[in-house]
């Protein structure tokens, strides 16, 4: 049975400093540092149909590369270069050399042919991998005309994106949504995939990475097994995702499928409108890391919200990366004991835990979550979704 403990957080709030984990060598790959490499990937460029060009996904990406590398006491390595010395013009991967199948992983059920992600996305050695870009809004997950609700039973009619596992939509208020529609007020949003999307010069399966029961599973080690049918091939250790449409609130278990020993998925949320094409998100979310390598993952994630101020202002709030109400969410998913592993060590590691295998990354029975939002998310809570 699987059990879900949620931590929400909101705007100014992140937790304290959690257990400072096991700290490995600066030295990268092999002995007690098996994770040190660090793919980053982004794509501002979009010239296959359908999908608009963004501006700031390659800064972003930039911005992360070079903040990193600005102080870098665990001593990570992009992962298509040798060495990468501090305050080096080290570059990411991004627009038509980013391809779907780098995403994709050759050893789940139905693999699309060429698949690799071992070569970019999850390589064995990897502790964290970052892509920001393009996501997937189905135009039914929130229908136009909005469809207002109070509560999660008025949300019936989810066209053909289908209802979450309660059976009904979400009902999801939000600072935004009483402005317009009045107090108690939310919106109707109903049950979709979350895909990463590019437009590669050797794209195999439309540009579509689908992250939520596709062929994404990241972090399959040789230490944790092939519990999650994708091989031992992998290593990342944890992955940051900017792209619209990842998840909207309530459906907590989107990123479930790609948890095959990976620590932790840091993503976008929203409850209403969408993420921004943020330049600021990529130095924004690796700057805790610069500051302190022994400060929380987690926290520093979810505090990197008061840091962005691109997007448009949920009502009351500000940007913080959004246009609307979102936040950056956080989660793991694994095995918890009675010593409470999972989220002592592993939800609330340090950056040099991304650096060795976790004992508690054998399956997904256990999921907990933290975000940091530019809204109170205590005061709106989405009301059902999974």
């Amino acid at each position: 049975m699987r059990s879900v403990r949620c931590m929400p957080g909101f705007v100014l709030a992140t937790l304290a400093a959690a257990l400072a984990t096991r700290q490995a060598s600066a030295q990268c790959g092999g002995g007690t540092d098996p994770h040190c490499t660090v793919a980053v990937m982004a794509v501002d460029n979009y010239p296959c149909a359908g999908s608009g060009s963004l501006l700031n996904s390659d800064s972003s990406a930039i911005g992360f590369v070079n903040q990193l590398f600005t102080s870098n006491p665990a001593g990570f390595q992009l992962n298509l270069q040798d060495t990468c010395a501090p305050n080096s013009n080290c570059s990411p991967v991004t627009d038509q050399l980013v391809n779907d199948v780098d995403f994709l992983d050759p050893n789940t059920p139905n693999p699309i042919p060429t698949s690799d992600d071992s070569a970019k996305w999850d390589q064995l050695n990897q502790s964290i991998a970052f892509f920001q870009g393009h996501g997937d809004c189905f135009p039914t997950q929130k229908p136009i005309p909005d469809q207002l609700c109070i509560s999660q039973a008025q949300c019936m009619t989810p066209g053909v994106e289908g209802l979450g596992a309660t059976g009904f939509g979400a009902c999801l208020r939000s600072p935004s949504s009483e402005q317009q529609y009045g107090v108690g007020i939310g919106v109707c949003t109903y049950n979709f995939p979350s895909d990463i999307i590019v437009c590669g010069s050797n794209d195999q399966n439309g540009g579509t990475a689908r992250v939520s029961g596709g062929n994404v599973v990241l972090g399959e080690n040789p230490v944790n097994g092939g519990w999650a049918g994708a091989g031992t091939n992998g290593g990342t250790a944890m992955a940051f995702v900017k792209n619209s449409c990842s998840m909207m609130a309530g459906y907590w278990n989107k990123w479930e499928p790609a948890f095959g020993g990976i620590h932790l998925y840091a993503g976008t949320m929203v409850a209403w409108g969408d993420s921004e094409d943020s330049s600021q998100y990529g130095s924004a979310v690796i700057a805790g890391y610069t500051a302190n390598p022994n400060s929380s993952v987690q926290g520093n994630y979810t505090n990197a919200v008061n840091f962005i101020n691109e997007g448009t202002a949920c009502a009351g709030g500000y940007g913080g990366g959004f246009n609307g109400c979102g936040c950056n969410l956080i989660q793991t998913w694994g095995t918890e004991d009675a010593n409470m592993d999972l989220y002592n060590n592993t939800f609330n590691e340090s950056w040099y835990g991304l650096k060795t295998d976790m004992p508690t990354q054998t399956s997904r029975a256990t999921m907990y979550w933290t975000a940091g939002c530019n809204y109170n998310l205590q005061n709106y809570p989405a009301l059902g979704g999974d």
